[in-house]
């Protein structure tokens, strides 16, 4: 894929290899003011996981899958036909989630009273609202956030329909872009918090509300800006530990593909973080593009809190747009999440599906959000790179009073798009890892020694003494080799043979079972890549013709243009370049060069191309 900000390519792709970018597993280094640095990620082996569907929710198809770390579990709790845009959630006080239907300007209670692990129906729990995004419930009472207000809701005959309604703060700016407003209630020191959008991309606005994060007593009072220079907080939480307030926020959208990155901060009281003058860690906005040149002049104020901006906790890709932010508490989760946060990535507009996101991370880092480092947590809701390839874009995060997990996609199925839905994620009980795993590769052929060890942390009650199996098949190697105990909740895996498969990436795994009926089980696995032995050839793409069975694509403004093949132009290798006009008003642009079947990219090992930027004739009108 290549992209640009430039008028105009003439470009040649001869590839004498595919690369495939390793994550690095480096704790995010300090950098100097004026620039940014994404936030590193950890790799973690994720395995395809299906997804109950329960009958009442047959609309959805029942191959219906995603990519979990090993033990865990996913389900449909609720999938809709009449909701338009379930977006942030939140449990009463008797266990029933409620969410927020932003677009059909409702709140949705959803009980499970038979405890199947699905929502029994869709009760309309209260109505008559603007645009309600967010919801929390403090002391019996549901409060919304809605675009220019926050109400307090009560139901005083518990049959989940809000008769009681009471505004608390009215007269929220409410024009223009950006109209979600997250409402979380800080019930320690008694304060609400609610965030409020720019009504733009970017620009200047004299309201001083405007892009900001407010703050107010649970009765509404002593209304104050809390945070200013946020463009739109989606997602805020408050960290279990420190209890300081943490939130997300969602980029400008005119710098390209890549940038601005989307941050994942801490919400300091006073806290300016840059809008519209800057982002990253004080990266000044481009001011050359034409709708934000009205923020110019820059004047010494600017200057001045352009300074005081702290380096984030953490920085996304660009347009990834992260949403909910959920810290777990609880211990159903194996131990290792316990205080962290998950962030929903929902990505941006279908149209821009090349980009990343439309996934669920695990964000670690130290209480006060340094060291960060994250990993997928959940994946599989994006198969490629059109929009026909997304199906679903994660929203809300919560958890029950037992720990299991709650993801709203706000979207559905490129065959029913207004058919979302909620998953319900879960964790065997068993909890076990496999402490040190494979080599990251092996040539084929090769020799594979291992001696490593599996720690079974947790075991279900009364179900039987575990077993412990590897199974290293995919390698050419047993299917079956038990694991030896060494100490009460350690065992030791001790394997040597040939690597007999040719080039790939290729799973090992270790089964947990114990035997009770039915039989309870984790899978661990590991991933490595099989080296194909020296002097493997290179795959040429695109010289005079695209390779058999390869296609090009280039999408500009969102659509999808004609590929020219033009004769003498500067070429790699050949004598005809592929051709791919752009306009100067289309500042981004994708080209993508794509495999009739995917591509294994294992023993391939850089990328090259030939690019010539074409002649800069921009009209001048």
């Amino acid at each position: 894929m290549i992209r640009s900000r430039l008028r105009r390519l003439i470009c040649v792709v001869a590839l004498g290899a595919i690369a495939c970018l390793a994550a690095t597993a480096a704790a995010q280094p300090d950098y100097p003011p004026g620039t940014f640095r994404l936030t590193p990620r950890t790799h973690i082996d994720l395995q395809q996981t299906p997804v109950h569907v329960p009958p009442q929710f047959d609309r959805l198809p029942s191959d219906l899958s995603v990519n979990l770390p090993p033990g865990f579990t996913a389900s449909v709790f609720a999938a809709f036909n009449s909701v338009d845009r379930p977006r942030f959630m939140a449990f009463d006080s008797n266990g029933v989630l409620h969410v927020a239907n932003m677009d059909d300007d409702q709140i949705i209670a959803l009980p499970d009273r038979d405890g199947d692990g699905g929502a029994d129906g869709a009760i309309v729990a209260a109505t008559d609202f603007s645009r309600p995004h967010s919801i929390a419930f403090h002391d019996g009472a549901l409060y919304v956030g809605d675009r220019p207000q926050i109400l307090r809701l009560r139901d005083s005959d518990g049959d989940l329909v809000y008769e009681e309604r009471e505004v608390l703060v009215d007269n929220i700016p409410a024009s223009g872009m950006h109209s979600t407003r997250t409402i979380l209630i800080d019930e320690q020191r008694g304060k609400m918090y609610l965030s409020v959008g720019l009504p733009c991309d970017l620009c200047r606005r004299n309201d001083a509300e405007r892009g900001s994060v407010l703050e107010f007593n649970l009765d509404g009072s002593g209304r104050r800006l809390f945070a200013t220079g946020v463009r739109n907080v989606i997602g805020m939480a408050l960290h279990p530990e420190t209890g300081q307030l943490w939130g997300t926020n969602n980029g400008h959208d005119r710098e390209g593909l890549e940038s601005p990155p989307e941050w994942i901060d801490v919400i300091r009281d006073g806290g300016f973080y840059g809008i519209p003058l800057a982002y990253g860690y004080r990266v000044w906005a481009d001011f050359t593009i034409p709708t934000y040149r009205d923020i110019l002049p820059l004047t010494a104020a600017d200057s001045a809190r352009v300074a005081s901006m702290e380096r984030p906790a953490a920085l996304m890709p660009a347009h990834s747009a992260p949403m909910g932010i959920h810290f777990y508490e609880h211990d159903h989760f194996p131990a290792r999440y316990r205080n962290v946060a998950f962030v929903a990535l929902h990505a941006g507009s279908a149209k821009l599906a090349a980009i990343e996101g439309y996934c669920v991370i695990a964000l670690f880092s130290e209480p006060d959000g340094s060291n960060a480092r994250y990993e997928i947590f959940l994946s599989g809701l994006q198969t490629g790179t059109d929009a026909e390839d997304i199906m679903g874009h994660p929203m809300g995060i919560v958890t029950d009073s037992e720990g299991r997990m709650y993801i709203s996609s706000d979207a559905g199925y490129p065959s029913d798009p207004g058919f979302p839905y909620i998953l319900r994620i879960e964790h065997s009980p068993i909890v076990a890892e496999w402490a040190d795993g494979l080599p990251d590769s092996i040539a084929s052929g090769a020799l594979l020694e291992l001696d490593s060890t599996v720690r079974v942390a947790r075991l279900a009650a009364a179900a039987g003494a575990p077993d412990l199996v590897a199974d290293f098949s995919a390698l050419g190697g047993p299917s079956e080799l038990p694991l030896e105990p060494i100490a009460d909740d350690v065992w030791r895996l001790r394997a040597s043979f040939p690597v007999t498969v040719d080039r790939g990436l290729r799973t090992a795994a270790v089964t947990v079972r114990q035997p009770s009926s039915p039989p309870i089980e984790v899978r661990l696995i590991r991933t490595l890549a099989v080296e194909p032995q020296i002097g493997h050839d290179d795959l040429v793409v695109f010289d005079d013709a695209l390779a058999l069975g390869w296609d090009v694509a280039h999408r500009a403004l969102f659509e999808e243009r004609a590929v020219d093949l033009a004769e003498d132009t500067f070429v790699y290798e050949g004598e005809v370049a592929a051709s791919f006009p752009v306009s100067f008003q289309e500042l981004d642009w994708v080209v993508s060069f794509r495999p009739e079947q995917p591509l294994d990219p294992v023993g391939y090992h850089d990328l090259r191309f030939a690019v010539h930027f074409g002649p800069f004739d921009r009209d001048p009108s």
